[in-house]
């Protein structure tokens, strides 16, 4: 009862919209039809944004690095949302080879690890445009760097989590994965925070365009908002609907699976489930992971802030220097 209790609080949000939605067609089957299907508009769209964007804007090494970042992750989050699987349970949406959880999985960890590397790039560029103009507190400068470069591997602990949820069944092993998620993501606030702080001792100098560092402020400060709402997201519905699964499948006494096993079962085996019944936990943490993410990924390629020097000022001062010198010398 106590965790019937807890998932209906954790998720009673998802469940008023999707019944809601629900409510709006004739069957609730055509539901997961609809929303697979503008799932699929999306990321064609954001597949020929990405294009576009390759194609039409000149890019410095930088944005180069992130746009092969940015376009893993896009292309692999419209492979998924193509051919949605429900990698567990061996449950997909589309009757394909292409729908096979292997692919599917193997896909995802290439993808999520570009887009933690693209975001720990991001933080970093902008950690590196700020300690030019103000000097970090030692511990803050030792968080920073450790944050960042320990990123990759806390993710890549992650995806192993994901692996062995995938090939044993044990959705603990799920429930781990998305805790680091929300821990890695809660880190790359608080980094964003420490450099917030800092733009109000360089909002001061004389030689530093204001804007520029007043939209990094802003950028640090949009970064902050939208981990909240997605660590919330993790903490509210996604981490307890693993811990949920996992609950009740120790309630039913469910044998995991040998990894081995499991592996060869995750290329071999596949379920095609297309009811409201299966999909309806699904339904939401998909549809913002294929859009909004992909939209900030996109974003970032662009609209990673730098501070700019204005120059004329920066002369002037250097002329004065050198003035007061000369008449120190005579």
């Amino acid at each position: 009862k106590n965790q019937k209790n807890f998932k209906s609080r954790s998720l009673w949000c998802m469940d008023l919209v999707i019944d809601f939605l629900v409510k709006q067609v004739e069957h609730e089957n055509d539901v997961v039809k609809y929303w697979h299907i503008i799932l699929s508009v999306i990321s064609t769209i954001n597949i020929l944004v990405f294009l576009f964007l390759c194609i039409t804007k000149e890019k410095n090494n930088f944005q180069k690095k992130l746009t092969i970042y940015s376009g893993i992750y896009v292309f692999v989050c419209a492979f998924r949302s193509y051919f949605p699987r429900a990698d567990v349970d061996r449950i997909v949406y589309v009757d394909s080879f292409l729908s096979k959880i292997f692919f599917g999985r193997t896909a995802a960890t290439v993808a999520e690890l570009a887009f933690v590397l693209e975001i720990s790039a991001c933080l970093n560029h902008i950690y590196n445009e700020t300690a030019k103009h103000v000097k970090y507190s030692t511990l803050s400068k030792v968080l920073i760097l450790t944050i960042l470069k320990t990123s990759f591997f806390v993710i890549s602990v992650a995806e192993y989590f994901s692996w062995m949820g995938l090939i044993t069944q044990n959705q603990l092993n799920n429930t781990c994965e998305e805790s680091l998620w929300a821990i890695q993501f809660s880190l790359f606030s608080f980094v964003s925070l420490l450099i917030y702080f800092q733009c109000n001792s360089i909002m001061k100098l004389p030689n530093v365009d204001k804007k520029s560092v007043s939209w990094i402020k802003t950028f640090s400060m949009i970064f902050i908002v939208l981990n909240i709402m997605y660590v919330g997201f993790m903490v509210t519905v996604d981490i307890p609907m693993y811990l949920n699964r996992y609950y009740e499948g120790e309630v039913k006494g469910i044998e995991y699976v040998d990894p081995l096993i499991g592996l060869k079962d995750s290329y071999d085996r596949i379920i095609v489930d297309k009811s409201f019944t299966v999909w309806k936990e699904e339904m939401a943490w998909m549809f913002f992971y294929f859009s909004v993410a992909v939209w900030c990924s996109l974003y970032l390629i662009f609209n990673t802030p730098s501070i700019i020097v204005n120059k004329s000022k920066s002369k002037n001062r250097n002329n004065q220097k050198k003035k007061k010198e000369k008449k120190i010398n005579l």
